[in-house]
């Protein structure tokens, strides 16, 4: 993905420590504006809790693990969006790990490569995912946006020794010059061959686009 999103023309920032993740985009959100284009990119554990807020139609928050190796924080997807809001570029946002649906469950299983599912339990209580118990409010995502997701909310994502099985799928089927021809709609079609990804938008027309359009890569 590194390569993939370089050879687009984009600076790559990676995060080996996932714990600076809010820190981060807090610091996009002070240094891009609307005229720019942010890609964030996460491949990792995922997780779901029981939603306290009632704004989940499954009952459930998603949530990403972030992690330094040593110590796991929970980010449920309320958290996720806010941070997102704040960044005023236009957004390609891609997922890999469980439950990622609204944040892979294949039908077809590669039997060459042994396969760990990308799912870490929560835990019990919510005071353990906020820090302080800190009281996030309902949001959606908004601005302009197009979010990749490798599996619906109810599905897990799948990793093997040669990398997570969505993330190679996405890498082997986009690249510079499909990119050109490629619309959003096509990608998703064609990884529906072997996953359950869900592709979302600000503006359903966005999906007919394609990724050198939206990027505005020249």
């Amino acid at each position: 993905m590194q390569t993939l999103i370089t050879n687009w023309g984009f600076d790559v920032d990676t995060l080996s420590n996932s714990m600076s993740f809010e820190q981060k985009l807090n610091d996009y959100a002070n240094t891009l504006n609307s005229d720019d284009v942010f890609i964030l990119y996460y491949s990792g554990h995922g997780s779901f809790t029981p939603d306290r807020s009632g704004d989940e139609l499954d009952g459930r928050d998603e949530m990403i693990v972030l992690s330094d190796s040593d110590n796991n924080l929970y980010m449920i997807d309320d958290k996720i969006n806010l941070l997102l809001n704040q960044i005023k570029a236009r957004k390609l946002i891609i997922f890999d790990s469980c439950n990622s649906g609204t944040s892979i469950k294949r039908t077809i299983i590669d039997k060459t490569f042994d396969v760990q599912v990308k799912f870490i339990s929560a835990p019990k209580s919510i005071r353990d995912i906020n820090k302080n118990g800190e009281s996030i409010p309902n949001t959606s995502i908004s601005g302009t946006y197009l979010y990749y997701a490798a599996c619906r909310d109810d599905e897990q994502s799948l990793a093997s020794g040669n990398g997570s099985l969505f993330t190679n799928a996405f890498v082997a089927n986009v690249n510079l010059n499909q990119s050109s021809s490629f619309t959003h709609q096509k990608i998703e079609e064609i990884l529906k061959n072997r996953f359950h990804p869900l592709l979302s938008a600000s503006d359903e027309g966005l999906k007919n686009s394609t990724l050198k359009t939206y990027l505005k890569i020249r």
